[in-house]
């Protein structure tokens, strides 16, 4: 039993709290899986009976594993759903449910990444030599932009000040050393847990959006969900960035590098990114009732219920 599908039977028990009075078996199930659920939350290891078999010198595991091993079908495994691609960047050492943000640190936050050296890279899954830059934007001002320029204009009066050039929206492939910072803003605007260092395999249908050194906005992608078909799996903007056309061309970007296949997606139910993928294209193909229960902590007020939306070609 997974731990969603644990704290699913937990919820039902504390919806029958007559059944727990009256059984002390089912009494007994609901404090186990208290238990459990503390231990997650606070990083302390959590009893498995297999685990301990194994791991126990000259144990074997008991007679009815065995023999449900041996009548296990011989089939190759299937294709993932799409709905089953988040799944992969689910920490597998991180409770659902617990909110607090990891990796990054108090000086990423504040001053963002350190400084790297511009040189190119090589995806490891397409052998591409990818550049530094995909695109360079100076012409783009943000609203956060503009406040900042407004604050130096109102406390630099002297005569002959002028206001310093903009610094550029550089958009770029993804790199080690974003991972903490992405990890950290998905984790904040999205849900517990989410870590993205499988992106670091197929680099090329990534990208990250940076004003000097913080990262303001990604994108990423999963190429090879099926044969002709990909998934993208995050698209983000921060709230102080929107409004720009960051979004954008991050969506842009990604539908460019798979070419010649379906593009797919899942979006929550209430969110106005709907449209942006309907100027491309999008086409809403299904509602999924609770798609996000598994990852939103319970007692999280967003929406749970998604769109699967698909760019067919």
């Amino acid at each position: 039993m997974s731990p969603y599908e644990e704290e699913q039977l937990l919820q039902k028990l504390e919806d029958h709290p007559f059944a727990m009075s009256e059984r002390p078996e089912v009494r007994r199930l609901y404090r186990k899986l208290v238990v459990r659920k503390l231990k997650r939350e606070r990083k302390l290891p959590v009893f498995d009976l297999d685990v301990e078999l194994r791991t126990l010198r000259g144990m074997d595991l008991p007679d009815y594993m065995d023999r449900e091993e041996a009548t296990k079908p011989s089939v190759q495994a299937p294709t993932p759903k799409p709905n089953t691609i988040l799944d992969r960047y689910q920490s597998t050492q991180y409770s659902s449910r617990d909110k607090s943000l990891q990796h990054a640190s108090f000086v990423t936050r504040l001053m963002g990444l350190e400084d790297e050296a511009q040189t190119s890279i090589v995806s490891p899954y397409t052998e591409r030599v990818l550049k530094p830059f995909i695109f360079r934007d100076v012409s783009t001002k943000p609203l956060k932009l503009q406040l900042l320029e407004e604050i130096l204009t109102k406390t630099n009066k002297q005569p002959g000040w002028k206001l310093p050039n903009q610094s550029p929206v550089d958009y770029c492939y993804v790199r080690p050393q974003h991972i903490p910072a992405v990890n950290a803003l998905c984790q904040e605007f999205f849900w517990p847990g989410i870590d993205m260092s499988e992106s670091l395999q197929y680099p090329d249908f990534s990208c990250v959006a940076l004003y000097k050194k913080i990262i303001i906005g990604f994108a990423f992608m999963v190429p090879d969900v099926k044969f002709n078909e990909a998934y993208i799996t995050f698209i983000f903007c921060h709230p102080e960035w929107r409004r720009s056309g960051i979004a954008t061309f991050m969506l842009y970007h990604l539908i460019q590098t798979c070419m010649g296949k379906d593009v797919t997606l899942h979006v929550s139910a209430t969110s106005s990114a709907v449209f942006l993928y309907q100027k491309f294209g999008f086409k809403v193909e299904e509602f999924i009732h609770d798609f996000y229960d598994k990852y939103l902590p319970p007692d999280s007020k967003e929406c749970r219920h998604a769109l699967f939306l698909r760019l067919s070609r």
